[in-house]
């Protein structure tokens, strides 16, 4: 029977977590003109929210944050605060994709009394989508700067890998295969699944390593710790057994 179109490479182009540093602004714009300009996008942002319409203000939040990252420059071992008002504008972008979310890891494969492998594909299409529209939009969500939700970002899209490995899974069989079929058919869909779970797992011990050497603490590490010792407590024990990071030197 037909199967799938190929998993395999499923979300594996979710980005890791990037944090920003500032870098010298353009000759044609001084710092503080750019910086006039976010604070003003934000804060339209922020007026837009506050009138019950937060949808409208991603908009311009997002446009801050496009202004904010073209001064900028990636680094991986500095967290830097963001401008005014992105802070908010990471959460409420953060909280809107709550919902998606929850549909998503909820999802199940549904099949009737007789299999439709047609019906099959197009739902593994429709989850597969989703699941890759909702990490973009994480990724943008990491990118606002702001520590603590790039980090809630980070564990959302580990949990949807790690959900969709399980939908993966969970597909049901058909009534038609035999036992020997049935195994095929199983392992066939662990081929599929596996890839897509160690990347969600790999997600999560980055998280975790990343938040360890800089000494972040919030929920959203602690919950990423708690979904290791589950799903993968030989990767959590070998992040205890490394040394912890040295304290910064005093000036």
């Amino acid at each position: 029977m037909p199967l799938p179109s190929p998993l395999r490479a499923a979300l594996c182009a979710v980005a890791a977590l990037t944090f920003f540093t500032p870098r010298e602004a353009s000759a044609a714009e001084s710092e503080a003109e750019a910086k006039a300009a976010i604070c003003k996008l934000a804060a339209d942002a922020q007026a837009l929210f506050a009138s019950g319409r937060p949808k409208n203000a991603m908009k311009p939040w997002k446009e801050a944050v496009a202004r904010f990252r073209s001064y900028v420059s990636a680094d991986p071992h500095k967290v830097v605060p963001p401008p005014p008002g992105l802070v908010c504008a990471a959460e409420v972008g953060f909280q809107m994709l709550e919902p998606r979310f929850e549909a998503i890891v909820k999802a199940r494969l549904k099949v009737g009394k007789r299999f439709d492998s047609k019906s099959v594909q197009k739902q593994f299409k429709a989850h597969y989508d989703a699941a890759t529209d909702i990490a973009k939009d994480y990724q943008e969500i990491a990118a606002f700067g702001d520590a603590t939700y790039a980090c809630a970002a980070q564990l959302r899209r580990a949990l949807v890998l790690v959900s969709f490995a399980q939908y993966i899974r969970e597909a049901p069989p058909p009534d038609s295969l035999g036992p020997e079929e049935r195994l095929t058919y199983e392992e066939l869909l662990e081929g599929y699944a596996g890839p897509v779970h160690k990347r969600g797992i790999k997600d999560l011990v980055a998280l975790v390593s990343f938040a360890r050497k800089q000494k972040l603490s919030n929920r959203w590490v602690e919950q990423a710790e708690k979904t290791l010792k589950e799903l993968a407590p030989k990767e959590l024990d070998a992040l205890d057994a490394k040394p912890a990071p040295a304290p910064a030197s005093k000036p």
